[in-house]
């Protein structure tokens, strides 16, 4: 009864030790071809041009956009006051890439693949787009994008290359064409007053000219996007600048992104629309609250000056209500002297500021 046993054991310890063997030998031939397979050139140019991109000091001014997170925060108070907007701030950043995904990725990949359509998705960009504030933003990015590629990029590659192979050349040919594209809608900006130069599909078109994937070049745009929104909220102060490389770093975005780029990766451009209607409407109450604040400041200047010549004017005969001598303008009332105060039925000078 124990030789079967034995049987059993030796047979098994024998699998064990060739499963082991299979393993150590897999390992030995990963190492190996790694070893001999070095990244080409081409893959480092690509690299190095993801790099420039991927870099947060690549001067397109994004952080001067928050994509209406202020006015989501504003609208979706924690209770207690005193609790985290973490939660807020997450679901706002979902909702946030789910919009871009759903109305500019189309575009960044046509942009990529067409390159000779760039002004006419320039132009059905601008169209679909009817939030006033998205627009501005997306075409202040756009130039900027142009004057980088104008200014640092374009003496680099458009420098013609020798190609060591077939499928070099090809790639070479396609890049050639692509510059020849962008060439021609940068002169058509200073012809016309149709092109506008937003962000997404001169995206597409930079990142093809500099060879960078497909695929790497959208996730590095919703990327973009996702670190704009952070830096937001780190300047809300929803969080700390740590905080905000967690959530950079976390596989949730990864994972978010990537989920985002494969949904979008057969949209046509006829298929983009905001997924997230009222996505707008936090963008432009933001927009005219800035906006509303800047018209009073100009109109408190107004009155300031009126008031400061009137008094000028007036000489002796003016005098300070509640004069503020610690900033420049005064504040309060100013009224004629040996004018009694309230006197309806006195139409003398009377200022408020």
């Amino acid at each position: 009864m124990t030789r079967p046993s034995s049987d059993q054991q030796a047979l098994r310890d024998e699998i064990e030790d060739l499963e082991r063997r299979l393993h150590t030998a897999k390992a030995q031939l990963n190492q190996g071809n790694v070893a001999a397979t070095p990244s080409s050139p081409a893959d480092d140019a690509a690299l190095h041009a993801l790099l420039l991109l991927a870099d947060s000091a690549l001067p397109l001014g994004s952080f001067a956009f928050s994509s209406g997170l202020e006015s989501y925060l504003a609208h979706h108070k924690p209770s207690p006051p005193s609790a985290s907007q973490l939660p807020a701030f997450h679901t706002f950043l979902r909702l946030s890439l789910s919009t871009l995904a759903s109305t500019s990725l189309p575009y960044v990949l046509a942009g990529y693949r067409n390159p000779a359509d760039i002004e006419t998705l320039d132009n059905d960009l601008d169209a679909s787009t009817p939030c006033t504030v998205a627009r501005r933003a997306s075409i202040a990015q756009g130039r900027a994008l142009l004057a980088v590629w104008d200014r640092s990029f374009r003496a680099q590659y458009n420098t013609p290359k020798d190609h060591a192979s077939r499928d070099a050349m090809n790639a070479a040919m396609g890049s050639e064409a692509a510059i020849e594209s962008l060439k021609s809608f940068s002169a058509a900006l200073r012809t016309s007053e149709h092109v506008n130069v937003h962000l997404a599909p001169l995206w597409g078109l930079v990142t093809s000219i500099l060879a960078v994937p497909l695929q790497q070049a959208a996730y590095l745009f919703l990327f973009s996007h996702a670190r704009t929104v952070v830096s937001a909220a780190v300047r809300a102060s929803v969080m700390g600048p740590y905080q905000a490389q967690a959530v950079l770093a976390s596989a949730e975005l990864q994972d978010r992104i990537r989920g985002l780029v494969d949904q979008g990766w057969d949209k046509t451009v006829e298929d983009a629309g905001q997924s997230v209607p009222v996505m707008d409407l936090w963008w432009t109450k933001q927009y005219l609250k800035r906006e509303l604040r800047r018209e009073l400041n100009g109109m408190v200047h107004d009155v300031n000056t009126t008031l400061s010549k009137a008094v000028r004017d007036a000489g002796p005969n003016i005098r300070f209500i509640e004069y503020d001598s610690h900033i420049s303008a005064a504040h309060g009332r100013y009224y004629e002297k040996d004018v009694l105060e309230p006197d309806p039925n006195h139409l003398g000078l009377a200022f408020y500021e």
